[in-house]
């Protein structure tokens, strides 16, 4: 009985025993739904983890190769020279071939534009040229696709000795406009400058220092310069656009210079300052130097002839 007693006793403790598991169900629901905790609560564990031991190990590393020797390194150093020069000479004959292409087109297409160059040059003259610039436009684009480099800078020459005297026909003709103004303006203003100077030599000094030979020789030379630009305008006017005139940019900037040179230098001249004489001065020092002694041996006498009665005085005193 006394066992199982025991026995009796010993159940409901086990029984209690078993039911802690049971109670602790809604605690392990409650630590589930609770947040979770901040990073920094992760130190302390991170300390009680173990460190991980590290060890360097040493790596050999072995050269097999080597560099090349010098004669194949010099050999290859002159490969590479040789493949440097080839592409610097093929680079300059597409160059020049591009040079001569752009040149075709540009001058066919130049010498039918009526506003370019189509007015100084003939009709016959363009279209022979015309037909020599397709010649060598099929020419570019068939046997000369691969030549030399020297071979279109003369095909480049070539062209440029009948293109190049249009060009300059055109450019001459747009610059005597310009210089022939500036000539014309500058006569007007030195006729004008001559006319005011001649007009004022007997009423004003401020050219007095100009003399008649000085102002002849103006006056012949914007004459001169007058007739030779009446003159040339003419020959300008009769010289058809196709045609190189014989009166150039270059004569008539020359014509100008002359002018300036003479006529300005001359009517432009500055009138000289005048200083006043130094003797004048020195005779006037001299003069009045002398006054000044004659007067001081004028009044010697006067004044011992003045002092002498005062002295009788101190003698009639004295007595």
């Amino acid at each position: 009985q006394q066992q199982q007693q025991q026995q009796q006793q010993q159940q409901p403790t086990m029984e209690t025993d078993s039911t802690p598991p049971q109670q602790d169900k809604p605690d392990q629901e409650a630590q589930a739904n609770e947040p979770p905790a901040p990073e920094g609560d992760d130190k302390g564990d991170d300390k009680d983890k173990k460190k991980v031991p590290v060890r360097s190990i040493d790596l050999p590393i072995e050269i097999n190769t080597g560099g090349l020797p010098q004669h194949e390194l010099d050999m290859a150093m002159e490969k590479e020279g040789k493949m440097v020069a080839e592409d610097k000479q093929e680079k300059e004959r597409i160059d020049a071939k591009n040079a001569l292409e752009e040149y075709v087109y540009d001058l066919r297409s130049k010498i039918s534009d009526q506003d370019q160059l189509g007015p100084f040059i003939t009709d016959n003259d363009r279209q022979a040229l015309s037909k020599v610039l397709d010649e060598v436009e099929d020419w570019l684009y068939g046997d000369g696709e691969e030549c030399n480099r020297q071979v279109y800078v003369d095909r480049l020459a070539s062209l440029k000795a009948q293109g190049e005297p249009i060009k300059e026909k055109k450019r001459e003709y747009e610059g005597r406009k310009l210089a022939v103004n500036d000539l014309a303006g500058a006569l007007q203003i030195a006729k004008k400058t001559y006319d005011n100077i001649k007009v004022s030599l007997g009423k004003d000094d401020k050219y007095s220092h100009l003399t008649d030979e000085e102002l002849k020789q103006a006056s012949k030379t914007i004459q001169d310069k007058w007739t030779w630009l009446e003159e040339a305008r003419v020959v300008i006017a009769g010289t058809p656009l196709t045609q190189t005139c014989s009166i150039t940019v270059a004569q008539i900037h020359g014509e100008k210079q002359a002018l300036d040179t003479i006529v300005q230098s001359v009517l432009n001249k500055p009138k000289p300052k005048v200083d006043p004489p130094k003797n004048d001065k020195s005779k006037e020092k001299t003069t009045e130097e002398q006054k000044n002694h004659q007067n001081a041996q004028g009044d010697g006498p006067n004044q011992n002839n003045q002092q002498q009665p005062p002295a009788k005085d101190e003698k009639m005193d004295v007595e």
